[in-house]
């Protein structure tokens, strides 16, 4: 009996030895073939293919479209000559800071669109023709573009400009909740013109030094005869213009927070049409006339500028959840060849 024991017990633990055995094969394919794959994934790149969105790889060509554009509007205000001019310490120039910024804005448009496509986003019928007509004239005035012997065409080109609109399409579909109340106090607008006398002199060395006692005195009433003869104008800022010593505030405009600490209090105190005692500040004695208390084109301007803020935050958020999620993978080899084409 204590020998067929010892047998079944011997038999008992080979089994699961084979078992064991069988499972750290199986285990090291495994392994073996995720490696594989991920290598498959990281070699197969398409030709010409620079960066990959999820499952999306993207042509150079695309980029090259992205640049000249770029390219051309800083020239038109900087000249051909700016390129290689170094920005920061690391060597960095002007040409290389363009290229990550057609990068970011590449894996923007992008990453939106996968998105689209996941939600169920589209153009519509007439979207697609407004893309057809920006398609039409972009076309034609490439012709003789070094963009054409790249390689650049018309499916190219559509590609970009329906990318563009869809983009924008999901991000205006993705911020319909995005709260859109201001109050008016929050966003009002003033505007006011000035006369800036200032109550200090500069010594020799270039410092500020405020007037005192006499010549104090003697200001006050200089400000005082000017704040008589400003309430006889009927055109305030002709005169202001002829008197202030500061012209670069002889017309302000904003809402709270944007003017000097100092005198806003005194500015929000005035009614439209109204002239101001002289006020005494730290550099100048002023004389405000309020041309507006409430301006409400500006006012209207100013709130449509604090919705699109609130929009674009909330929008950055989903956009950067969006970004992790699908998966953004450069090709530094491919894109390390593309650069800006010279003659443009």
């Amino acid at each position: 009996m204590a020998r067929r024991e010892k047998k079944r017990i011997r038999i008992f633990f080979a089994r699961i030895f084979v078992f064991l055995l069988i499972f750290a094969f199986a285990a090291f394919f495994f392994i073996l073939r995720e490696q594989e794959q991920t290598k498959q994934k990281e070699t197969n790149w398409l030709s010409g293919c620079f960066l990959r969105i999820g499952d999306t790889q993207v042509d150079y060509r695309e980029a090259l479209v992205y640049l000249d554009a770029a390219q051309k509007d800083y020239e038109q205000y900087y000249g051909s000559g700016i390129w290689e001019y170094v920005v920061d310490g690391q060597g960095n120039t002007i040409a290389s800071m363009l290229k990550e910024q057609v990068l970011e804005q590449i894996i923007y448009i992008k990453v939106v669109c996968q998105k689209a496509n996941e939600m169920g986003t589209v153009l519509s019928t007439e979207e697609q023709e407004q893309v057809d007509v920006q398609v039409e004239a972009y076309m034609k005035k490439l012709e003789g573009s070094p963009l054409l012997s790249e390689g650049v065409n018309e499916d190219i080109v559509r590609r970009i400009y329906s990318d563009n609109l869809l983009a924008r399409k999901t991000f205006e579909e993705s911020t319909l909740n995005v709260d859109t109340l201001v109050p008016d106090e929050e966003a009002r607008q003033r505007s006011f013109y000035t006369v800036a006398i200032r109550n200090h002199k500069v010594d020799s060395s270039g410092d500020k030094v405020a007037y005192k006692g006499e010549e104090l005195e003697k200001l006050r009433e200089r400000m005082q005869k000017l704040r008589e003869e400003a309430m006889t104008k009927t055109d305030f800022y002709t005169w202001a213009a002829s008197v202030t010593d500061e012209a670069g505030s002889l017309q302000l405009s904003g809402g709270a927070g944007d003017f000097p600490e100092e005198l806003e209090d005194a500015l929000f105190a005035l009614s439209t049409g109204e002239i101001s005692e002289v006020i005494e500040t730290s550099d100048y004695m002023y004389i405000v006339y309020c041309v507006y208390d409430y301006d409400i084109d500006a006012t209207l301007a100013v709130k449509e500028e604090m919705i699109a803020k609130r929009q674009a935050e909330e929008f950055q958020l989903l956009y950067e959840d969006w970004k992790t999620v699908i998966g953004v993978e450069l090709n530094a080899a491919e894109w390390k060849k593309v650069n800006l084409i010279s003659g443009n």
